[in-house]
């Protein structure tokens, strides 16, 4: 091989090289930007869950009840009124939805299909 085909050789490996090392590091800022994202998520989801269980000091709906139960998962709290309504009230914050369970529950309850069972156990 001559001289002239080798430095060909050796500049298109250099080219290959650096193109592979400009898309491993476009993975990597990908994987750091995902990273990211799932922490961001994971802390505004705690967030969100502390949220639930302190609701009940400054927000008016719950000022006055007084029986207020804390279930956390699928409904964060039930309220029993002293007229014997009882109502199931959900905390979310930002922009965060009812999950699909959530949305069945709250659907049930609307349509009626809510119904007490007493068990005994001997």
């Amino acid at each position: 091989m001559q001289m002239w085909e080798s430095l060909a050789v050796i500049f298109f490996l250099i080219y290959i090289y650096r193109k592979i090392r400009e898309r491993l590091s476009g993975w990597d800022m990908m994987e750091e930007k995902q990273a990211e994202k799932d922490e961001d998520r994971s802390a505004a989801v705690k967030r969100g869950k502390h949220i639930e269980q302190i609701v009940p000091i400054f927000d008016p709906n719950f000022r006055g009840k007084q029986s207020v139960r804390f279930l956390g998962s699928p409904i964060d709290y039930v309220v029993f009124d002293e007229n014997g309504e009882v109502t199931f009230i959900e905390v979310k914050t930002g922009q965060s939805t009812l999950s699909r369970r959530q949305a069945r529950i709250k659907e049930a309850i609307e349509n009626g299909r809510v119904y007490w069972r007493t068990v005994r156990v001997k």
